[in-house]
C-alpha cells in the first residue's frame, strides 16, 4: 500500500540517472505535482477512479506512464523519433514474398 501524496519511486536515484545533478526543491515539487496530475489523467483515461486501489502491476503501469509524461512536460526528458534501418534479413524476405 502507498500513502497518498507520497512518491512511490526513489526520486533521488532518478535525478542522478537522468540529470546528473539534484533538482532544487521547487523543481522537485513541480515534478511531483506533475506526476500526480498525469496519474489522475491516466486513471481517468482508463476509467479507473482515484479512490480504487489497484494491483501492484496495474499501478506500476499507470506510474510509468505518468512519470514519463511528467518528465516530458517538465522538459527533463526529450523523446524524439528516428528511423531505424531495416536488417538485411527483412529486406531479403520482402523481396522474396
Amino acid at each position: 500500500m502507498f500513502t497518498p501524496g507520497a512518491p512511490r519511486f526513489p526520486l533521488h536515484t532518478l535525478e542522478r540517472q537522468i540529470l546528473g545533478e539534484p533538482l532544487s526543491e521547487e523543481e522537485r515539487a513541480a515534478f511531483l505535482t506533475s506526476v500526480q496530475e498525469e496519474e489522475a489523467l491516466e486513471r481517468e483515461a482508463r476509467g479507473v477512479p482515484l479512490s480504487l486501489n489497484l494491483s501492484r502491476s496495474e499501478q506500476a503501469t499507470i506510474d510509468r506512464t505518468a512519470i514519463r509524461r511528467a518528465l516530458v512536460a517538465q522538459g527533463i526528458l526529450n523523446i524524439r523519433k528516428r528511423r531505424v534501418a531495416l536488417t538485411l534479413k527483412s529486406i531479403f524476405r520482402a523481396e522474396i514474398s
